[in-house]
């Protein structure tokens, strides 16, 4: 399983608040709204016993799948990508981690996402299949003639072109369209 948001946390902590390098850290839901993160690194901010605290980190994180996040990373960005996590679960990690999703801007990641997402599939040849398919482009063809039919070329072209990518995970294929 690659993402499990609803059992995961997001731990934050000071770092070497005294000299002794004592921590001091909470834990927060997978999805909460970036306000509340800021509202809680602050309160853990004063509540430090270095008077002053200015310097927190992430230093554990789970439920992102394959999504590495940085010891001080964008919060707005993590509460995004937590969201669209939940809301669509592996699909988006294995998206944002493929398609080069940490160079899309926060607010147009789940356009994006849906853009290019095109399900999960037994199979590439089962996402020819289906590709071709929903455009009606065999449509035309008799029954009997469909069974010549080379899904596994078509499903290799479409990658072979740059027009799709696939990622192999919990045993299904994920599509996503490239344009």
């Amino acid at each position: 399983m690659l993402a499990a948001p609803r059992d995961s946390l997001l731990s934050f902590s000071l770092d070497g608040v005294t000299q002794e390098n004592l921590f001091f850290q909470f834990s927060l839901p997978f999805v909460v709204r970036y306000g509340r993160i800021h509202a809680e690194i602050s309160a853990m901010l004063r509540g430090s016993p270095e008077a002053g605290a200015e310097e927190w980190a992430v230093h554990d994180f789970e439920g992102f799948g394959e999504i590495a996040l940085s010891e001080w990373p964008d919060i707005s960005r993590v509460s995004k990508i937590a969201s669209l996590i939940e809301d669509h679960g592996d699909a988006f990690p294995l998206w944002y981690t493929s398609q080069d999703g940490q160079n899309v801007d926060v607010d147009e990641l789940e356009e994006k996402f849906l853009e290019q997402w095109q399900g999960a599939h037994d199979s590439k040849e089962a996402f020819a299949d289906y590709l071709l398919d929903s455009t009606g482009q065999l449509s035309e063809l008799p029954e009997f003639a469909r069974r010549y039919f080379n899904f596994e070329s078509y499903a290799r072209d479409l990658e072979l072109s740059g027009d799709y990518s696939f990622v192999r995970a919990n045993g299904q294929v994920y599509a996503f369209s490239s344009h």
